[in-house]
């Protein structure tokens, strides 16, 4: 298993109640800017603890379309997550949603592991 869905999976656990209480995780990364005009993403650290955060499953979940498809999938279907298309004389368009992360890394800590 990646170790992006790894993290991930902690992240839900986490939100879930199970695990330790004694293990703090930090969430560092960059979300999408849905000012048209920004060059750069926007950077981001959460604390997953912090009774603000939420986190669901289809957060940083993209589906590419294959545009020469038979039966495209209608985006409607999907309405959480981000949709990426390609044709040759557009290039990469799409429907991002305001805010995705489009990477992150989590600090996973444990305040039980001393040092000897």
């Amino acid at each position: 298993m990646s170790s992006k869905w790894h993290r991930a999976l902690n992240r839900m656990g986490k939100l879930a109640g199970l695990g330790s209480a004694d293990i703090k995780m930090l969430r560092n990364g960059f979300l999408s800017n849905p000012d048209q005009s920004a060059i750069h993403p926007i950077p981001f650290s959460v604390d997953v603890d912090d009774p603000s955060y939420e986190e669901s499953w289809a957060d940083s979940l993209v589906m590419c379309h294959n545009t020469k498809a038979t039966n495209p999938i209608d985006p409607k279907i999907f309405p959480d997550i981000s949709h990426i298309y390609y044709t040759e004389e557009e290039g990469f368009t799409g429907i991002m949603r305001p805010y995705d992360v489009l990477s992150s890394i989590t600090f996973v800590v444990d305040n039980n592991d001393k040092e000897e």
